[in-house]
């Protein structure tokens, strides 16, 4: 499995970097090598940023959360949450495209369409995400690691 996690930055290749998405694993083992591209099944999340973004949500949380505003314990039902910062349908459909399109197999979408799912093989990992996957060696166990 392929995990990243953080919050992203914009990349100057138009791409996004997420800071500190290396697993724990591949930063304190040595790696084994490059993984095949053919072969190894690797299964990714993509998570969607909030409609009106994740500036906009972290705000309604303080305002909600904060005594003395005046959204102080105001709180929104999950429909008005998922009318008001649910990603899309057309941000999935345009993250379902990117990743087929890279030869990955969408599996499935999170309700509130928060992330999308996928699996494949190193290789659609490896052009979905602009990285090289690596294996490392932990134990007697062989992980596989996403890498710039």
């Amino acid at each position: 499995m392929v995990g990243v996690t953080g919050w992203a930055t914009a990349a100057p290749t138009g791409r996004i970097t997420l800071a500190g998405s290396a697993p724990a694993y591949a930063v304190s083992t040595k790696s084994a090598g490059s993984a095949a591209p053919g072969t190894g099944s690797v299964s990714v999340r993509v998570y969607l940023v909030p409609r009106g973004g994740q500036a906009g949500l972290n705000a309604a949380v303080a305002a909600v959360s904060t005594p003395g505003t005046a959204g102080y314990r105001h709180f929104i039902t999950p429909g008005q949450y998922q009318d008001r910062y649910a990603p899309t349908s057309a941000a999935v459909a345009s993250v379902r495209d990117w990743l087929a399109a890279s030869g990955l197999q969408v599996t499935g979408v999170a309700s509130g369409n928060r992330y999308v799912e996928a699996i494949g093989h190193v290789a659609g990992a490896q052009r979905a995400f602009g990285v090289t996957i690596r294996q490392y060696r932990q134990g007697g166990t062989v992980k596989q690691g996403a890498v710039e």
